[in-house]
């Protein structure tokens, strides 16, 4: 199936970078930015497995960003093509920021951090692509 294409004739390069790219790049600096806090500790979230949580919903956060700038990427791209490379984009790059995490003061790799990131992303990606599916259905 085809997404039908979000860009008014009007709209120059510059312009759908700005609508749809960079607000996943200014995100994705965000979370690399906290991530490079030394010692940072999660102050609000007291619930056991919490940080989780958090790690959760960032990327599924990220996700939502990611697929709006992937679908925006290429005229023309499927659904499943847009899935896909968002999936791609989702899975490494918690994985580079859990590995930069190896060199800061008081910081350390978690897998299951690295689970919590690809859990939120993957899961927020499947309820958007899902919501893309039923509005766009293939014609």
């Amino acid at each position: 199936m085809t997404l039908p294409s979000n860009n008014p004739a009007g709209d120059s390069q510059v312009a759908r970078f700005y609508k749809y790219h960079l607000p996943v790049i200014i995100y994705a600096a965000m979370i690399l930015v906290v991530s490079s806090i030394p010692n940072l500790k999660t102050p609000l979230v007291r619930l056991p497995g919490g940080d989780k949580a958090v790690h959760f919903l960032e990327y599924g956060v990220l996700a939502l960003l990611t697929f709006r700038s992937v679908r925006h990427w290429r005229a023309g791209m499927k659904l499943g093509q847009t899935v896909v490379s968002a999936m791609v984009l989702l899975a490494i790059f918690p994985a580079f920021d859990e590995f930069l995490q190896s060199f800061i003061p008081g910081r350390s790799p978690e897998v299951y951090d690295f689970i919590a990131d690809i859990c939120g992303g993957w899961s927020f990606l499947g309820m958007v692509a899902w919501i893309s599916h039923r509005n766009f259905p293939s014609k």
